[in-house]
Order: structure tokens, then C-alpha cells, then sequence
């Protein structure tokens, strides 16, 4: 009989719900989260076609559902997505299944109207649904689910008495209760802006952000850092008994002497698992690499420690590295982005149009010192890195310096920006022009439906 063991969090998947009403942009959303979740990115596309349109933002594969939106359609994609070792699944949308033409709404009122008994087609719909939910929720891929929101209202007694009607705000087009199956329920809104509902991470409590491939690095890290699941060990098989021989009357025999018991031998001591400490110090040591990258970007940008640490205390309120929280380095990590765009202003500065350059050799610090020369014309790479700079910047995307990079080793398929070339920027700008012009006219169309 299996009794209380000690708590202790799992690796596990992500199981995320985007809601919101159209125009938020849940699928675009949904295709930048999972971009930092892995590699291999599957999009359940219910809403006639839309999921390529942003083909432009990477890689990702296409499943096609159209109208009746049966769990079996739901069913049978999930299922190849998992055999096709997919390491993200986006379901767009979630909705369909429940409101759609053929969904399971749809199907409860067919089964009512023909049997005249509500309570028998609910009976019949319900196990359908518990099947949908039980595919996400053990799904070896991550599962990213779109929604669409309505407006919830109750009703509620004045204090005259009187009946009124009580907005309550945005509920996910699902069946009540849909969202207690998801880890993490972001609610966004018409500006794009993403709000946490309900974070069992702990990670967004309380926070706006935009979502974007960071927000799927940062997950991913929160998901892998939890002690392995042993697999279970298979049961010895029972060894076969031998056949029970005739009773025969036993001779009387003298009644020998009753000998003590021996004593049990104490339990051999199990080996202490080590998995759990292996991952807490991988985790560790990850932190402590950003830390010491976050401390050596300000020393190169003040050209000084000190001036370093007394600008990181006060961002950080005083407190030390070791106690530094999630808000604190991703401060951190702001400011040198902010400080980086301010030392772009800088014509003569180098290091802002070639990602490569020694910054050494850019401040003329070495053994053997050159005379100052004119400044040479930039080269074509330096104007193309430059013009990305822009683009994914405060005047563009929006992009840290940290988002930018990862999105773009991922988008190139290089390993790093050293690797990247004439022919990968030209291709990048014009993926990010793409972007910014999707924005601009998502925007655009909201405000005249406004």
C-alpha cells in the first residue's frame, strides 16, 4: 500500500491556454512562445488557413481540420504530432471542438432534439470531452491551445432588490472549467499585451508582458528543472509452484525443541539518488553563468567593476547576486539593453555594426598601437546588421538583445551570430519587415473597428 512520500517537482510539459478575442493575436503568440520551447513545432489549424500566414516568423508544420470539428479530428492530429516526435504542439483553435459546426455543442442539441432528453446528450458528449482534455494533458509533446474569449455576465440583486446584469469579463469559448486543466492561462488583449489568469510557475504572477520566444526559453528552463520520473521497474514474474503431493498420515515424532527465532537482518541502507542533485546543480550553474555575464557586460560598458557593482545594487535594490530574483536580472538585462541603443547613437562606434568585432582592437587598446586613421565607409554587412539592430529595436519589434538572438540563430538555423552571413541578414530584415508590417496593419484594422 503506496503511504506520503515527500513532494518533489517533476520534469514535466507545458500545458499553456492563450485567450483572447479576435485580433489579440493568439496564434502569432502561440508561434513565438513555442520557437523557444523547441525545434520541431506542429500547428493544429482550425480557423480556414490563417496558420500560414506567419510562415515568415520560422519553421513550423501545418494539420488542417476543417468543419465537423470532431474530438476524433482532435484525437487523431494529437496523436500524429506524438508519433511524428514533434517537441510543440499549437492547437488554433481550441474553441472549435466545443462551438464549432459538428463540436460537441453542436452535437448535444442534435442528440436532445432527437431524443427529446438534454440529460441523455450530455451523457452521451461528456466522455467525449474528458477524452480531449485526457489526450493534452498526457501528450508527450508541449501544448500550446488557443481560445476565443466572450464576455461573461452574471446576475446579481441590487441593493434595491432589483435584478441587474454584471460584466464579469473575458471567459475562454470552452467548456466551464476548461482552464483548471492548463499550468499556465494567459489572457491577452486587444494591444497584444499578455496577462497570467492563472500561473502555476509563479513566474508572470502579476506581470504585462508580450509574449515572445524568450517567454518560451524562460518556461523551458522552469519545466526541465525538476527531478527526472524514474520509470517504473517490471514486476519479477511469479516462478511456478509445484504440484501439491497426496497428504500422507505423518508418523508420530517426538515434539523437538523449539529453537529461538533469529533476529532480522537490518534493510540494507538504498543508494541515495542522485538525479535530483545533478539537475539542482545544472540549474545552478546556468544561473551562475548569467550572472557572470551580466556582471562582465557592465564592466566592459562602464570600463570599470566598480562602477558596475554600484549600478547593479541599484537596480537591484541593494541586494546581491546570490539573492537576486527573476525581476531582478531581467532589470538588469533591460538596462544594458537600453544602455546598448544609447552607445548605437555613436557613429564612430564599431562594435554596433559588427557583432564580431574585439572590442579591444575598437578602443585601440593592444601592444602594438596604430596611428588614428579616417574612418573607413562601413561595409555592407555592418549597414544590414545595423539596419536589423533597428528593426528588432524599441522603433521596431520591440525585441531585448538576448530575444533578438535567439530568434535569429533559430530563424538562420546557425549556431551562433558568428556564423552569420550577407545572405542571412538580408533574409532576416525582411522577415522582420514582414513582422512589423503584420503589426502595424492588425493594429490598423482594430482601431477602424474601433
Amino acid at each position: 500500500m503506496a503511504g506520503f512520500r515527500k513532494a518533489e517537482r517533476k520534469k514535466t510539459k507545458l500545458r499553456l491556454g492563450l485567450v483572447g478575442p479576435a485580433g489579440s493575436g493568439k496564434t502569432y503568440s502561440a508561434l513565438l512562445v513555442a520557437f523557444g520551447l523547441g525545434d520541431k513545432i506542429a500547428l493544429i489549424d482550425t480557423e480556414n488557413g490563417s496558420g500560414n500566414m506567419y510562415s515568415h516568423l520560422g519553421e513550423y508544420d501545418i494539420w488542417n481540420i476543417d468543419a465537423p470539428y470532431t474530438v476524433q479530428k482532435y484525437l487523431d492530429a494529437i496523436a500524429m504530432a506524438e508519433r511524428a516526435g514533434y517537441d510543440v504542439l499549437i492547437i488554433d483553435s481550441l474553441s472549435h471542438a466545443w462551438a464549432g459546426e459538428g463540436g460537441l455543442l453542436d452535437q448535444q442539441g442534435k442528440i436532445a432534439d432527437s431524443s427529446k432528453n438534454s440529460y441523455t446528450a450530455w451523457r452521451t458528449v461528456t466522455p467525449l470531452h474528458y477524452k480531449l482534455i485526457e489526450a493534452m494533458l498526457t501528450s508527450k509533446c508541449h501544448i500550446i491551445a488557443t481560445m476565443r474569449a466572450k464576455t461573461e455576465y452574471s446576475q446579481e440583486k441590487d441593493e434595491r432588490g432589483k435584478t441587474v446584469i454584471k460584466k464579469l469579463g473575458l471567459a475562454p469559448v470552452q467548456r466551464e472549467g476548461m482552464d483548471y486543466e492548463f499550468s499556465l492561462v494567459f489572457d491577452l488583449d486587444a494591444n497584444h499585451n499578455a496577462m497570467a489568469s492563472k500561473d502555476r510557475t509563479s513566474i508572470f504572477d502579476g506581470q504585462i508582458i508580450k509574449l515572445l520566444p524568450q517567454t518560451g526559453v524562460v518556461l523551458k528552463e522552469w519545466l526541465e528543472s525538476g527531478a527526472d520520473t524514474p520509470e517504473p521497474e517490471p514486476e519479477p514474474e511469479p516462478k511456478p509452484q509445484p504440484a501439491p503431493k497426496p497428504a500422507q498420515a505423518p508418523a508420530p515424532q517426538p515434539e523437538p525443541a523449539r529453537e529461538k527465532a533469529p533476529e532480522p537482518k537490518p534493510a540494507a541502507p538504498k543508494p541515495e539518488s542522485t538525479l535530483n542533485k545533478e539537475n539542482i546543480t545544472e540549474q545552478k550553474d546556468n544561473l551562475i553563468l548569467r550572472k557572470k555575464q551580466i556582471y562582465q557586460t557592465y564592466t566592459e560598458m562602464l570600463e570599470s567593476l566598480e562602477a558596475a557593482k554600484e549600478t547593479i545594487l541599484v537596480i537591484t535594490e541593494g541586494r546581491g547576486s546570490k539573492d537576486w530574483t527573476l525581476n531582478d536580472m531581467m532589470n538588469l538585462e533591460a538596462d544594458i539593453k537600453k544602455r546598448a541603443i544609447q552607445a548605437m547613437n555613436e557613429p564612430e562606434s564599431a562594435r554596433d555594426l559588427d557583432p564580431d568585432i574585439d572590442l579591444a582592437a575598437a578602443k585601440g587598446i593592444g601592444p602594438d598601437p596604430v596611428e588614428p586613421s579616417a574612418p573607413k565607409p562601413p561595409t555592407e554587412f555592418e549597414k544590414l546588421w545595423l539596419e536589423v539592430q533597428i528593426a528588432f529595436g524599441p522603433e521596431g519589434l520591440g525585441y531585448t538583445k538576448a530575444e533578438r538572438d535567439v530568434w535569429i540563430t533559430k530563424h538562420c538555423q546557425v549556431a551562433n551570430l558568428k556564423a552569420l552571413k550577407k545572405e542571412h541578414l538580408k533574409r532576416i530584415l525582411a522577415a522582420a519587415r514582414g513582422m512589423i508590417a503584420d503589426r502595424d496593419a492588425m493594429e490598423l484594422g482594430l482601431k477602424e473597428a474601433i
